[in-house]
């Protein structure tokens, strides 16, 4: 049986329970940041929620939900699902994350972007969502050519973490700016 859609403020509690589950011990930056070993369906799940938070706020979309995916290496991580009118609608993602430097200083979006992109197969159902965990600009980067459903890229753009930047497209919306977040919460520990 697949995992239940989880209303977003729903999710938040599980993430704010996680968060402090987290906090309460005295792990290493990689382990708080989610980055360690079997962690990676929580950064995924916590990542899912910043997207569907920004994309649910930025395009107006009412009782958005998020569906985590059973297996960590499906065809995609998350499926959203909002109302629109009277219908459901649904949009799959793909997460994909640039760690911060102190995990891989020699990382970078562009390189991301590209090998992920084309690297994967073509699926016009699915969305790819690239997440950046540094810096807190709006990227400059190359998207290539692909047979995706779109793709979107995301961090905070904020040091406090109350604004999103969103740049991208799918088949329903397009976006280029900030949508606000609020207040900080749900997050991996800061340094």
């Amino acid at each position: 049986m697949p995992n239940p859609f989880i209303p977003l403020p729903v999710l938040l509690q599980k993430l704010d329970a996680l968060r402090n589950e987290v906090l309460a011990q005295n792990l290493p930056e990689k382990q708080r940041s989610l980055h360690g070993r079997g962690q990676q369906q929580d950064l995924e799940g916590w990542q899912a929620f910043v997207f569907a938070v920004a994309y649910s706020r930025c395009f107006k979309l009412s009782e958005m939900c998020v569906q985590l995916a059973e297996e960590q290496y499906s065809a995609h991580d998350a499926t959203l699902r909002w109302v629109k009118g009277e219908q459901q609608q649904f949009l799959k993602i793909q997460l994909k994350g640039l760690v911060p430097e102190y995990i891989n200083p020699r990382a970078n979006l562009q390189d991301l972007v590209t090998e992920k992109l084309n690297d994967s197969a073509p699926s016009k159902d699915v969305v790819f969502v690239f997440f950046l965990e540094r810096g807190s600009h709006t990227p400059t980067v190359t998207i290539p050519d692909h047979q995706k459903g779109g793709v979107w890229i995301l961090g905070f753009s904020k040091a406090d973490h109350s604004e999103v930047f969103l740049v991208g497209a799918d088949s329903r919306y397009s976006h280029r700016g900030v949508v606000h977040y609020g207040t900080p919460a749900s997050r991996p520990a800061e340094k």
